[in-house]
């Protein structure tokens, strides 16, 4: 190979790493999950590398970005042109001030008269049902029973809040399902963020939301799970399915850097307890 071949094959070895490097879309998955019970549930995920996207179809409605190499969860609120961040350091401090600012709360109370008190306590859980309640044990029960879903070869599973069965979930192997490696690790660091979520706010008004979420948060049990629900049920109390989604397309596709970015002109919002 001459002086002046070896020149040209080192340009366009060159021009070929310019081009990737500088290219602003990446291979990855794209997961639709469709409201099969006439609803408007539909769900899109979008997985590429360590960055997830999990946008829901209805009007007005949020889109959330997470980022599982820093753990960090980012909300769209389209509708206001602004989004929330929520990592580890945020978390500890709303915690830091739920902490301080119940502390504050009793250190009042404790000066009023016991009648006075007692209103007081009485007019504060109205306003913050589940405060100081212990959060809702899950748990799973499989069932044992197969069936077909989409295509995969699943398995029937309860998810059961404090013993009752809130959800029905048809669960597929993550082997079986494309693309399956990189989704699990954005949702297994996702769950780990809800369990760190779950305890820091547990003491404080944002309790009761976290408690009545985590009726249906197959998330947050996902190494529990140890699969993907190709099919989700949620069940009212005498047990019966009141919606349902299900997977209905799995795409291997290229997916815009911007994806998972905020979008240009929308504001920060702080988080104050």
């Amino acid at each position: 190979m001459t002086k002046q071949t070896c020149t040209l094959v080192f340009k366009r070895l060159v021009l070929s790493a310019s081009i990737l490097l500088s290219s602003t879309a990446f291979a990855g998955y794209v997961y639709q999950f469709e409201d099969s019970s006439g609803g408007t549930e539909n769900v899109t995920l979008m997985v590429e590398g360590h960055h997830l996207r999990i946008t829901s179809q209805d009007k007005g409605s949020s889109d959330m970005i997470f980022d599982a190499s820093t753990s960090t969860m980012t909300i769209l609120e389209h509708d206001r042109k602004r989004y929330l961040q929520l990592d580890k350091q945020t978390v500890a401090e709303l915690a830091s001030q739920i902490e301080d600012a119940m502390a504050e709360m009793e250190k009042q109370l404790a000066s009023l008269p016991p009648a006075q008190r007692k209103m007081m306590e009485n007019m504060m859980k109205g306003k913050m049902q589940g405060m100081g309640e212990a959060l809702p044990v899950l748990s799973f029960n499989r069932t044992g029973e197969s069936d077909t879903k989409s295509g995969y070869d699943v398995e029937k599973v309860i998810l059961l809040k404090d013993g009752v069965a809130t959800s029905e979930l048809w669960v597929a192997d993550w082997d079986d399902v494309e693309g399956s490696e990189e989704l699990m690790v954005s949702l297994k660091a996702m769950a780990g963020m809800f369990k760190d979520m779950m305890k820091a706010f547990s003491k404080g008004p944002m309790a009761g939301m976290i408690g009545a979420n985590a009726s249906s948060n197959w998330f947050g049990q996902i190494e529990d799970l140890g699969g993907i629900p190709i099919v989700t049920a949620e069940l009212d109390a005498s047990g019966k399915a009141k919606s349902q989604t299900s997977l209905s397309k799995v795409e291997e596709r290229e997916i815009e850097a911007s994806a998972f970015e905020i979008p240009k002109g929308y504001k920060k919002q702080k988080m104050k307890m």
